[in-house]
């Protein structure tokens, strides 16, 4: 591993190795990007996706959301993206062909823009009521739109964009419509989960546009077949999980877009 890194964290909807959040002690210019490079070329972390570099004081932690909330007033999304192609794990469901696929990593070590109170997200008027402020309320700048039928994300994006106020917003996330009662963790799994880092992002006027929908039926010309979320049939969860009383599956939510397997 890199000397210069402090701190790794491999958050759980990641699933081991699709996002990872890497802090630093920096010293020169170009370094975060050099991590990045490194770490997508040594051993397993060779198929991570989604990469955040940091450089937070020893008084704090990127595993502290709110220390890590901390870093994105600091970033500028088209100076501090760098994207790539490289080697993914051949379970990627996503990628345009096995094993291989987009990466993303973005240098958040800038140092930190100073503020008085965290940046505040006025929701425009008119903005549609498929779009899910509650991110970008809560100081991490992020829109989430769900959506039923797009021709092009990227178009969509644009279009949402130009027509709207995007003071305070540098990412957009566009999940399928039916993904909108998800919690947040489930969002940013399944994101991570359907998002190739190359063919399924686009930068726009300093916001990062991320694709986490389905890609089945060739969306964005994917031209592999696409899984399904697989949960067991009733029979299964009737016999084995409620004997556990665990209470009710958190599988029953996923059904209207699985695959079930009896």
């Amino acid at each position: 591993v890199q000397p210069e890194i402090t701190d790794m964290w491999l958050p759980m909807e990641g699933v081991a190795h699709n996002i990872a959040i890497i802090n630093i002690e920096k010293s020169y210019a170009g370094q975060p990007q050099k991590v990045a490079a490194s770490l997508w070329g040594a051993g397993q972390m060779m198929f991570n996706k989604f990469s955040l570099i940091t450089s937070l004081p020893a008084n704090k932690s990127i595993r502290n959301l709110t220390d890590l909330k901390s870093v994105i007033n600091s970033i500028d999304i088209e100076r501090d993206t760098t994207i790539m192609q490289g080697t993914l794990d051949i379970l990627d469901h996503t990628s345009p062909e096995i094993g291989k696929g987009g990466k993303l990593s973005i240098d958040a070590t800038a140092e930190q823009t100073p503020f008085t109170e965290e940046p505040k997200y006025e929701v425009p008027k008119d903005l549609p009521s498929n779009i899910d402020t509650s991110l970008a309320k809560d100081g991490w700048q992020t829109l989430i739109c769900h959506t039923k039928t797009i021709t092009s994300f990227k178009e969509y994006a644009e279009q949402t964009i130009d027509r709207h106020s995007m003071n305070g917003v540098k990412f957009i996330i566009i999940l399928n419509e039916n993904m909108a009662p998800f919690t947040i963790s489930e969002k940013i799994w399944l994101l991570c989960s359907n998002c190739d880092a190359k063919r399924d992002t686009h930068i726009y006027k300093g916001v990062l546009i991320l694709d986490g929908r389905i890609k089945a039926g060739g969306v964005n010309g994917f031209n592999r077949r696409f899984p399904n979320i697989v949960t067991l049939g009733e029979n299964c969860i009737s016999s084995r999980y409620e004997s556990l009383n665990s209470g009710d599956s958190a599988q029953y939510k996923y059904e209207d877009e699985t695959t079930v397997i009896h």
